[in-house]
């Protein structure tokens, strides 16, 4: 995990960032999703983990549930993509 004075990047290989005051936007973890869309177990805090549920519950992304530990991947559902 890498953190620089309040943001935290979401996969450090391809820098997708959010900051902490982002962690509860939908859209904005939808948009660093579509540009990589891996978060490490160790990046997820309460109120990204709440947002990343709600994204599932609403139809807007699903976890692919085959990648290997640290890493949970999401994938954006298609309709939400051609938005």
């Amino acid at each position: 995990m890498s953190k620089r004075r309040g943001v935290i990047f979401i996969d450090s290989f391809e820098n997708a960032v959010l900051t902490k005051k982002q962690h509860d936007n939908g859209d904005a973890v939808l948009a660093a999703l579509r540009r990589d869309p891996k978060v490490s177990t160790f990046e997820m805090t309460g109120t990204l983990w709440a947002t990343l549920k709600r994204l599932a519950a609403q139809g807007r992304i699903k976890e692919v549930k085959d990648t290997p530990y640290p890493w949970h991947r999401f994938e954006v559902l298609q309709d939400e993509a051609a938005r």
